[in-house]
C-alpha cells in the first residue's frame, strides 16, 4: 500500500498539571506518521451523528497511539477512537483508525 497522507501524533499519558490536578500530560516530541486518510460514508456520518468533514478514517501499516493521542491532520486537531487491525496475511495487515475533529481547536502543522 501506497501511503499519501501525513500525519502528527502527540502521545499523551495521564499525569499532573501545573495546578497538580489530574489531566493528559504530552509525552516526548509529536511523531509523524504516513497513512491514507479518507472520508467515511454516509451510513457511518449517521451512525456517528456528524457530518463527512467532522470524521474520517485513518489506514496505516502500525500505530503506535492509544486512545489518549491527539492527531493533527491538515492543521485541525483530532481526537481517535478505538483502533482496528484488519488483515489475514504479512501483505494485507493494516490498521483502521477513526477519528473526530475538535471544534474550536487548530494547530500549526510541519508534517
Amino acid at each position: 500500500m501506497r501511503y499519501r497522507d501525513r500525519v502528527l501524533l502527540q502521545l499523551r499519558e495521564p499525569g499532573r498539571g501545573s495546578l497538580n490536578q489530574k489531566e493528559l500530560v504530552d509525552t516526548g516530541d509529536p511523531v509523524p506518521l504516513k497513512c491514507n486518510v479518507y472520508p467515511i460514508s454516509v451510513d457511518e456520518q449517521q451512525f456517528y451523528g456528524r457530518s463527512a468533514g467532522d470524521v474520517r478514517k485513518l489506514f496505516c501499516r502500525s500505530w503506535p497511539g492509544n486512545l489518549d493521542t491527539i492527531v493533527t491532520f491538515e492543521g485541525d486537531v483530532w481526537d481517535v477512537e478505538p483502533a482496528q487491525p484488519f488483515g489475514a496475511g504479512r501483505n494485507t495487515r493494516h490498521v483502521e483508525v477513526v477519528i473526530k475533529r475538535r471544534t474550536g481547536f487548530r494547530k500549526p502543522t510541519t508534517v
